[in-house]
């Protein structure tokens, strides 16, 4: 069977008022003519035609609501991956720096260290009981202990680290399925308005 219908040249608008029909309107279809802001031609299609420009314009409004919930899943599986990535890493860490420090030779004093020379070149030491100026990471040059510029995180150091990283990823998260949550909340207040749902 043929179709034997036209149908409207629709626009992604929203249109402030629908037309009603008045009493002395001639109800005759066809096409829409407009002069002046007044209708002439077409009284029968114009509300349609506007209702239908409206849901087109919703239309698009429903599909870049549906992309940006799309963006935002995205970003909280990358923002997932990386926190399961970090966590990986810092377990990486954590046994690198744990067998580092059991290499390290661990004296009380600095003059202890100083008094020890039986150490093979290349030796890391550290003082960890003297004063402030003293303590901290040396390395053994096969003559004398020689204090390194670099001086390695103390284990609450790096426990503090590892916490602040977790907490940074874990706002991180929160924070974007938060602003999902509230984009697909103001859509589905906007979108109710109009008697539809997602």
């Amino acid at each position: 069977m043929a179709n034997n219908f036209n149908s409207f040249n629709e626009y992604p608008k929203w249109e402030e008022k629908v037309y009603k029909i008045r009493v002395k309107d001639p109800v005759l279809g066809g096409h829409i003519s407009w002069s002046g802001g007044n209708v002439t031609h077409g009284f029968a299609n114009v509300a349609s035609s506007q209702l239908a420009n409206r849901t087109l314009y919703l239309k698009g409004k429903v599909e870049d609501i549906e992309a940006l919930e799309s963006q935002l899943r995205d970003r909280v599986e990358v923002v997932e991956a990386s926190n399961e990535n970090l966590e990986g890493r810092v377990e990486d860490l954590e046994v690198q720096y744990e067998g580092f420090t059991q290499s390290i030779v661990t004296y009380l004093t600095k003059e202890d260290m100083e008094e020890d020379t039986s150490q093979d070149e290349m030796t890391f030491g550290r003082v960890v009981d003297d004063t402030d100026e003293n303590n901290g990471s040396y390395i053994w040059d096969g003559n004398e202990w020689l204090k390194t510029s670099l001086q390695p995180v103390t284990p609450r150091e790096f426990k503090d680290l590892k916490e602040s990283l977790e907490i940074k990823f874990e706002n991180l998260k929160e924070d974007t399925l938060r602003s999902l949550e509230r984009h697909i909340t103001d859509a589905d207040m906007g979108l109710s308005f109009f008697g539809c749902n997602l």
